[in-house]
């Protein structure tokens, strides 16, 4: 059972898990559907373990920016990146930046983000707390009232502990695939600075 933190490598543990069983998660449970499914998978039937990964805040921070604030189009947040473009002064084009966007410019926009998550998370704007960056300590405690999670696992150790924990109930210990678990991690890497730690 994957307990997904939003911003998080979501996409890759679900690439794992799909090739772990040949088929794609299922997802959408409520609290009865999922006592339902532990009934179904209980210990005399093999058992299961829950498990949820985590990402290092800044990276974290980054990978919400690239694909929900800079980014446009589905799955985007149009309405917050136009109030901080338009409020908190977000250095960022009012249409997605050209693939050549100068890593400059990228980073400025990312403190400039970060600025502002310290103030939403502090309460301080009008703007939701949205799960994709609330504090990962608030969405595991969350969890509490749906499903503890058995194993909490680091995003950079996954490939050594999800291929193990599969193992351990039997199932094939599968890799995961190839393709990295965050895409914008060598955007990053080129703008990473004391000062962005600072501020994440």
């Amino acid at each position: 059972l994957y307990l997904p933190v939003r911003g998080g490598p979501e996409a890759a543990v679900t690439a794992w898990l799909t090739a772990l069983d040949g088929a794609a998660p299922q997802g959408g449970f409520t609290h009865k559907t999922l006592r339902q499914w532990k009934n179904r998978h209980g210990d005399d039937k093999g058992g299961h373990r829950s498990f949820t990964v985590i990402r290092h805040p800044l990276a974290r921070a980054h990978a919400v920016f690239c694909e929900r604030i800079l980014a446009t189009g589905p799955d985007t947040f149009a309405t917050i990146r136009a109030n901080l473009r338009a409020n908190h002064g977000l250095p960022i084009p009012e249409d997605a930046p050209p693939p050549d966007w100068p890593d400059a410019d990228h980073r400025a926009a990312f403190a400039s983000f970060l600025t502002f998550l310290k103030a939403n998370l502090g309460g301080q704007t009008s703007v939701r707390v949205d799960p994709s960056w609330a504090s990962q300590t608030a969405v595991l405690q969350g969890f509490a009232g749906f499903a503890l999670p058995d194993h909490i696992l680091r995003e950079d150790e996954m490939g050594e502990a999800l291929p193990r924990l599969a193992a351990s109930l039997g199932a094939p210990a599968t890799p995961l695939p190839d393709a990295p678990s965050d895409p914008h991690a060598a955007r990053l890497a080129r703008i990473h600075d004391d000062g962005l730690e600072a501020l994440a």
